[in-house]
């Protein structure tokens, strides 16, 4: 944790420090992209918030004067990325199925070569909605674009961009007092840009919302429980789908669903060395995984335990097929997935989650969940759990979950939910505070990975930082012991730079 906060402080140092407005964006990729991985102890800078205001009066406040009266049937959402799987795309393409009263655009910022979800544009397009992708532009003129785009389209604007992605923080101080902004919180236990400049947040758990208050210093702070869109269950057909997943008649499918790096090992959690433990203790448990195959387990380090009633499907586009058969709604761990989890529990396969985990991601808290199933403290205790839920596993129990999160997720209440929030103001019930501060630090990166990782990006970044701060940096963290050697590596880049 030391160093954690070592480098939050010479980051912000260097970044005081800074001259140009492209040092301190440079600074800022950086900063962000530690913060964003590494509890820091705070979730706002003074220093930061200044900078995001002046930049953006300086460039956009005269082109913003020309956006008019907020359209109140009108929605904008600003993303960084979209991705093939995912909760957080499966959340806007539902509030876009759902809130028909409203048309609905979406801004790309920064798809790259990721590959996109398809299936959200569509639904953007049906809704007659636009897509836009904003090209390899600077901020700027990607700035300029998009507040072109909002004098054309005055809508409410929701952000949905990734945490590091300090993009909206500099363009949207001088849209703030003509259109209401509004953040989703999808990444809550991140330190995460974009809290100072929006009007409310939308939360999906309530000790997010207590972080948001407490933590982040914004009143205006909602929890919106996730809309859960599925075809309805029929018994019909569901023999096939076994057959076809070559499923035996006694055997019972543990489905998780989730993206690789919700599967990586860490000192506490070990999902393939679990589950490979659950499979030799329930002879008839077949577990798939949808999300993850070979090849993206290899390219994000994810130490996969074969086993032959173990599966890994890759990218399924639609797996409802699958969660309509599921006995179980695996947890991935260490990182829990909400939404998916959500979703395989809609057709009644009761929820196994991530023992010993954080109150943040203990998704036993949501209200659909009776005192049936409760958070194991360790990994025996999982393991037991394994077997009673799947012992519990029957008809009536399944049609009890269902019934349970259609009432809690179920389309209209959550667009009743939805509206609500839309025209409250702060909520009136008091706030309690959240867990304790220091329970995030088990999310921090290894200590190598956190030092590895910041001499890249000073490395790969020290040609657009001046000499001094680089100077500055060097010698810092040659003090405590970082590799001299690829310390001299950065100098030497910096100082050729000049030299040519």
């Amino acid at each position: 944790m030391k160093e954690q906060l070592y480098i939050r402080d010479l980051l912000l140092d260097l970044f005081r420090k800074a001259k140009t407005e492209n040092e301190k964006i440079t600074l800022l990729n950086i900063f962000g992209s530690f913060a964003a991985k590494n509890f820091i102890s705070e979730f706002r800078f003074k220093a930061l918030d200044e900078f995001f205001q002046e930049f953006s009066i300086k460039h956009f406040s005269q082109r913003a004067e020309k956006i008019g009266d907020q359209d109140e049937k009108c929605m904008v959402h600003l993303i960084t990325r979209t991705y093939e799987t995912g909760g957080h795309s499966r959340f806007l393409e539902n509030l876009i199925e759902l809130d028909k009263k409203r048309t609905h655009h979406l801004i790309v910022m920064d798809q790259n070569k990721v590959p996109k979800r398809e299936s959200l544009e569509i639904k953007v397009r049906q809704n007659s909605g636009q897509v836009v992708h904003l090209k390899d532009l600077d901020l700027i003129d990607k700035g300029l674009e998009i507040i072109d785009f909002l004098i054309k389209n005055p809508g409410r604007i929701l952000l949905h961009h990734h945490p590091e992605d300090f993009f909206p923080s500099m363009l949207l101080p001088s849209v703030k007092n003509k259109l209401e902004l509004i953040l989703f919180n999808h990444s809550d236990h991140s330190f995460s840009f974009g809290f100072e400049i929006v009007d409310k947040v939308i939360n999906i758990r309530e000790e997010a919302h207590r972080m948001t208050v407490h933590w982040r210093k914004v009143k205006n702070s909602f929890v919106l429980p996730l809309p859960i869109i599925k075809p309805k269950l029929s018994s019909e057909g569901l023999h096939e789908i076994r057959i076809k997943y070559k499923l035996e008649p006694n055997q019972q499918l543990g489905l998780c669903i989730g993206s690789p790096y919700k599967f990586q090992k860490t000192s506490t959690h070990y999902f393939f060395g679990t589950i490979h433990q659950a499979l030799e203790q329930n002879s008839h448990m077949v577990v798939m995984i949808v999300g993850l195959d070979e090849q993206s387990a290899k390219r994000h380090s994810v130490d996969n335990v074969p086993h032959p009633r173990l599966r890994l499907l890759g990218i399924v586009p639609d797996p409802t097929e699958l969660q309509m058969i599921a006995s179980l709604a695996i947890d991935p761990m260490p990182y829990g997935s909400y939404t998916a989890l959500l979703e395989t529990c809609f057709y009644g396969a009761l929820p196994l989650v991530c023992y010993n985990t954080l109150p943040l991601f203990n998704l036993y808290d949501d209200p659909s969940f009776t005192s049936d199933f409760q958070l194991s403290k360790n990994e025996e205790a999982y393991l037991v759990q394994v077997k009673e839920l799947l012992a519990l596993c029957n008809d009536q129990k399944k049609k009890e979950v269902a019934i349970a999160i259609h009432k809690y997720h179920g389309e209209q209440e959550w667009l009743n939910n939805f509206e609500q929030m839309l025209v409250s103001e702060r909520p009136k019930d008091p706030c309690p505070p959240p867990q304790p501060i220091h329970k995030l630090e088990s999310l921090n990166q290894e200590l190598e990975q956190l030092r590895f990782r910041l001499l890249v990006d000073l490395y790969e970044n020290c040609q657009y930082l001046s000499q001094s701060n680089v100077f500055r940096a060097t010698i810092r963290l040659s003090l405590r012991s970082y590799n001299k050697r690829e310390l001299a590596g950065i100098l030497k880049k910096r100082f050729k730079k000049d030299n040519r």
